[in-house]
């Protein structure tokens, strides 16, 4: 499962920067860059992960659940989170 996450955001990254223009970034800093490498001091942020035992498919749907119920307000403050990129 984690494999699938990790191949997952990894697409999601490397996505073109214009199918997200929309969508809410994570703030950060650039500390030094190279090329086409940088190096990044991001802003303090909330990382939520959910472990979910069982079939693949079945797994997935609930985990997804989980994760979308907490960023929806299903948390300790009722509050929503932002959901930024990568998500």
């Amino acid at each position: 499962m984690r494999r699938f996450l990790a191949i997952l955001v990894g697409l999601i990254a490397a996505a073109p920067a214009r199918a997200d223009s929309d969508v809410e970034h994570a703030r950060y800093s650039v500390v030094a860059s190279t090329g086409a490498i940088e190096i990044r001091d991001y802003a303090p942020q909330i990382v939520a992960e959910t472990t979910v035992a069982g079939e693949r498919g079945a797994a997935i749907s609930e985990g997804f659940r989980r994760l979308a119920g907490y960023i929806f307000g299903d948390n300790s403050p009722q509050r929503k989170i932002a959901m930024t990129a990568p998500v």
